[in-house]
């Protein structure tokens, strides 16, 4: 989990990084607003496109670091499981039924059974990657539903994290960018700079405890039978 929280933290940085030159492209050239220059006014009505553009990736940076941070977590769990060997039998029932849930939908009869030499152990080794749990659809209700069917905690400091509620913005906006519906000039209108840093630091908040959560969970081995 420690690589997981690690890589996390390296995209958080990219995205600060982007954030603070966007930023910074927001603020400049205010002042040429209120010039009678034509030219001028050309540079600056182009300037504000840019930023409205740059802004609205800031949508795109988050939801990718958003979704690979938590499907790395949730693979991490079954990767857990498997390297410490753990009979499927002994653990909860839950994630039992995630296992037999994703081999009934992704793997075939014929190369399941070929896998399986010891049932109780190779069985761990179908279990969903990262790139299996989420699509485009992750938000704070999709987390929560996947903490229920798993057993950890989505518990974090609400009055800094607003407990995900940026994440439906996040999932939605993104969305529209990815398949067209609105333009990133359209989309980048909408918010400001000020409500977009709310919403990223929010959300990244609110991650980074989901994050520690998952590895409190392991550390704790609440994946196993009581």
């Amino acid at each position: 989990m420690k690589d997981v929280i690690h890589l996390f933290h390296e995209r958080k940085n990219e995205v600060e990084i982007y954030f603070e030159h966007a930023k910074n492209a927001w603020f400049v050239d205010a002042s040429l607003l209120f010039t009678d220059d034509i030219k001028t006014k050309q540079v600056v009505k182009l300037s504000v496109e840019l930023k409205q553009i740059l802004l609205a990736n800031t949508f795109l940076l988050l939801y990718n670091l958003v979704e690979s941070s938590i499907s790395s977590a949730m693979e991490e769990i079954y990767k857990t499981i498997k390297n410490q060997k753990i009979p499927y039998n002994n653990v909860k029932s839950n994630i039992q039924e995630e296992i037999i849930t994703h081999i009934r939908k992704n793997v075939a009869p014929n190369r399941f059974v070929q896998s399986i030499n010891d049932i109780a152990i190779d069985i761990l080794n179908h279990h969903p990657t990262s790139r299996d749990f989420f699509s485009g659809n992750i938000d704070r209700e999709v987390i929560k539903d996947i903490s229920r069917r798993y057993g950890f905690s989505t518990e974090t400091q609400a009055m800094d994290t607003k407990n995900g509620e940026k994440l439906k913005a996040i999932k939605r906006n993104r969305n529209d960018l990815a398949h067209g519906f609105v333009s990133f000039k359209e989309c980048g209108q909408e918010r400001g700079i000020l409500e977009m840093e709310e919403i990223k630091n929010e959300s990244l908040l609110y991650i980074e405890q989901i994050l520690n959560n998952i590895e409190q969970f392991l550390e704790d081995k609440k994946y196993l039978k009581s």
